[in-house]
């Protein structure tokens, strides 16, 4: 009695337990079959599927496992074409567009102000040889604001008579990038204290001083590269 009831306990687990084996391993082949043919599909070669899931009959459950999951690592890394990098670098129809219009007003703008500094520099030049008074605006004579405040008032730009004031209007420009009509200043122990306006190649029309005409200078002279302040570029 004892001897039946111990073989029979003993032979039970023995047989669910090569059951268990061997629908794990069904489940192995078959798995690694799917997994080959989704690589064939996606343009993988037979190898590549046997490199990942291993080629023996020999192979543990466990291995075989592991090599389908590698398998799917593959296939998933496999399926991305673009770098985020090559994404980036491309623009969509709008944002060219976009870029053209930026562009092309920038453009517009700029010949803008081109314009009207040549018509600044033509009128000023109007006023070549007039007298040099303290305080005057013209229109017959001038001081050196009152010159430029003339010059632009024709023009609808409004400046006030002095030329530490005029150095706080329009736009801050270098003076590798002066164009004409830039009103360029100059600064002495009072802080800024004179200005004349840029007419190309190095020089500026100006109402020089006491004593002096209204006149063209150039920038490379001594005083005026001593006391160089800066310029600024008018606009409406």
């Amino acid at each position: 009695m004892t001897v039946a009831t111990t073989s029979t306990a003993s032979t039970i687990p023995s047989i669910t337990l090569a059951q268990a084996i061997t629908a794990l391993q069904q489940a192995t082949v078959a798995l690694t079959a799917a997994v080959q043919q989704l690589q064939a599909a996606l343009g993988f070669g037979a190898s590549a599927g046997a490199a990942t899931l291993g080629t023996t009959a020999t192979d543990s459950s466990t291995a075989g496992a592991v090599g389908a999951l590698g398998g799917v690592d593959q296939l998933g890394e496999s399926a991305s074409t673009d770098t985020p990098e090559e994404t980036e670098q491309s623009d969509t129809p709008e944002q060219t567009a976009k870029s053209d219009t930026t562009e092309k007003t920038d453009k517009a703008d700029s010949s803008s102000k081109s314009d009207l500094g040549s018509k600044l520099v033509a009128e000023g030049k109007k006023h070549l040889g007039k007298k040099y008074v303290w305080a005057a605006a013209g229109p017959n004579t001038f001081d050196c604001s009152g010159f430029t405040q003339y010059v632009a008032k024709h023009f609808g730009i409004n400046l006030p008579h002095k030329a530490s004031l005029q150095a706080k209007k329009g736009t801050a420009v270098a003076k590798k990038d002066l164009q004409a009509g830039d009103l360029v200043f100059f600064r002495t122990g009072r802080g800024i204290s004179h200005v004349g306006m840029y007419v190309g190649d190095g020089k500026i029309i100006e109402a020089a001083g006491k004593g002096k005409d209204v006149r063209i200078s150039k920038l490379s002279g001594s005083w005026y590269s001593q006391h160089y302040a800066g310029a600024r570029r008018l606009s409406k």
